[in-house]
């Protein structure tokens, strides 16, 4: 070897050979899926493992099982896998539960499959809870329905009222805020929050209570008015002054959740 060649092999540039898979004993024949290069002066060898396996057909391994290999004609590395012959799924007696069965090593696999549900039901005409049932397996599963509330009406305690569901007479309390102005008798919309009312739902507020309430002012800025007033292009004063000199009664009905802005 020339001393300018040796003197590139030194520094890393070897005139390398075409890869070649190594065989063993270095014969003429592959034994290996590494491949190699050898510097054609310094001799220098390297190697790659990138090469694919030259793979036979999977074979199973003992009659009765479902694990498989194969081998590479190369190298004789060795690979497994099992795949199964699934029969159908069936159904089990009396029951939502699947099952399947290799043919060929009887492994067994099972699965819950979708119930067949029935329409729900009351579980009594007295009863808000609801049932239905699976035709298949029986299984049976219930869920809560809203209730029929009756009106708020007046209890025994001065600052709590009740309602009652119409179907399974199940109550509801609610804590009443101490409220000065007079019960409304009449029945009709709040004048805030446009919520129907019916007699006894309701108070009077005095117009100038009314219009003049800070916490009124707060919830036509923030609440579900002030987009409203913003695309009329005023203000929420603007708009209290127009509404009130439009106003010709001496009271506004605000409904019980309401009226807490006006105390």
């Amino acid at each position: 070897m020339n001393i300018l060649q040796a003197i590139k092999c030194k520094i890393g540039f070897h005139q390398w050979s075409e890869w070649g898979y190594i065989t063993k004993y270095r014969g003429s024949i592959p034994k290996s899926c590494e491949m190699e290069r050898i510097c054609n002066y310094c001799q220098m060898r390297v190697t790659r493992q990138e090469q694919p396996h030259s793979w036979q057909g999977w074979t199973y391994i003992a009659d009765g099982s479902c694990d498989q290999e194969r081998y590479c004609n190369r190298c004789q590395g060795k690979e497994f896998q099992s795949i199964h012959d699934w029969e159908d799924w069936k159904y089990k007696s009396n029951s939502c539960d699947q099952e399947r069965e290799c043919k060929r090593c009887h492994q067994r696999d099972t699965k819950t499959a979708i119930h067949h549900w029935g329409e729900w039901n009351y579980q009594s005409p007295d009863s808000c809870e609801q049932v239905r049932i699976c035709s298949r397996c029986r299984t049976n599963e219930t869920r809560q329905q809203s209730h029929i509330w009756g009106n708020w009406t007046d209890t025994d305690i001065s600052s709590k009222q009740q309602r009652v569901c119409t179907r399974c007479n199940a109550k509801d309390f609610k804590e009443l805020h101490t409220v000065l102005f007079q019960r409304y008798s009449g029945s009709g919309i709040c004048d805030v929050c446009n919520r129907e009312i019916g007699p006894g739902d309701a108070y009077l507020v005095p117009v100038n209570v009314f219009y003049g309430s800070r916490k009124y002012k707060e919830w036509l800025t923030c609440g579900p008015m002030s987009l409203m007033i913003q695309m009329a292009g005023g203000n929420v004063d603007a708009y209290i002054a127009h509404v009130r000199a439009m106003d010709s009664t001496t009271h506004s009905a605000v409904c019980s959740e309401c009226v807490r802005l006006f105390e």
